[in-house]
């Protein structure tokens, strides 16, 4: 079991147990990082390899940190990270092939699961995505990557809080998806939703950056008090294609001086919560209809009609025709 973990110098493949660091860094400290594996400065590793869990404790300690070139990195067991700005992955090389087979969940403060800071990732893919920290965003680009991949999840638990920006410390919101200025995601593909619990946060947020296309087989969600599904701004770029956004107590679209390049199949405008309050004795309509509809998305609610449920989407059309229904009734 290693300490610390730095590859200098050409290597053509590099195996490893178990990673455990905690580099000791005070509380604040903007100036300094330290790593679990960390690939410094002209290293070109041709493999690298885990197979047992890589954890790291420390304020500013990142679980993997390449600075070098990697063709292949897989990590076929957890990434953890507990302390502030302990990010999963970050990367300022040139990676051609990353594989996490298992989940990256990091715990402090403003620690993001996967970072784009500098260079390039040919192809990223991930098992799964956590973090619990308020400002610990799920994965931020801000340079040009190729194919980011998540089989499952990414979620959020997270608020605003403090996390290190290139040796500043600044306040971030916990998105799950971020796309900053220079950043240009050729595809994202989720198996899985994007979720983000807490407050004034934003789920999927193209700020400057683009994102070429998207392919999300779940949601778009922001559970929490003041949080937006979807934001493109700054002049960013994103396809919405079959994307299906949705805000509890925010709005699904959130659109400022951004471009939405394809909305083909994109699900946002109107939430609807229709309950059978009461029904007229054997009739199959409801005496009256409970409708709530919010300014943002078309979600899929369940309906109660003769003791039976059934779940299906809503058009606008729709949603005002049984609004207006639902107010004769009454």
């Amino acid at each position: 079991m290693a300490e610390h973990l730095y590859l200098a110098g050409r290597r053509r493949q590099h195996a490893c147990e178990q990673v455990h660091s905690t580099g000791m860094l005070p509380y604040g400290t903007a100036d300094m990082i330290t790593g679990g594996v960390f690939i410094v400065y002209g290293v070109h590793a041709k493999r690298v390899e885990h197979f047992g869990d890589i954890v790291t404790y420390g304020v500013n300690d990142m679980v993997l940190d390449t600075w070098g070139t990697v063709d292949t990195w897989i990590a076929h067991a957890p990434v953890v990270s507990y302390g502030p700005s302990g990010i999963g992955f970050v990367n300022f090389g040139t990676v051609d092939e990353f594989h996490a087979e298992a989940e990256i969940v990091t715990y402090g403060l403003g620690a993001r699961g996967f970072n784009q800071y500098d260079g390039t990732v040919r192809s990223a893919r991930f098992k799964s995505i956590e973090t619990f920290g308020d400002g610990s965003i799920g994965i931020q680009v801000s340079k040009p990557v190729g194919t980011i991949t998540v089989d499952e999840d990414v979620t959020t638990h997270g608020s605003i809080g403090n996390t290190l920006v290139k040796g500043v410390n600044v306040l971030l919101p916990a998105e799950a998806f971020s796309v900053k200025p220079g950043g240009v995601v050729e595809k994202l593909g989720v198996g899985g939703s994007l979720v983000t619990h807490g407050a004034k946060v934003t789920t999927y947020a193209v700020e400057g950056g683009k994102v070429l296309a998207v392919d999300i087989k779940g949601k778009v969600l922001a559970n929490g008090e003041g949080s937006d599904a979807v934001l493109v701004a700054d002049k960013g770029s994103t396809p919405l294609t079959n994307v299906r956004a949705s805000a509890k107590a925010g709005r699904a679209l959130r659109e400022a001086d951004g471009e939405i390049t394809d909305r083909t199949g994109f699900l946002a405008g109107y939430t609807l919560s229709l309950s059978a309050w009461s029904q007229m004795g054997n009739s199959a309509k409801p005496r009256w209809l409970h409708v709530r509809a919010s300014e943002d998305v078309i979600d899929k609610r369940p309906i109660a009609l003769q003791g039976t449920t059934t779940i299906r989407p809503f058009t606008l059309p729709e949603a005002i025709a049984m609004w207006a229904f639902a107010a004769s009734a009454r």
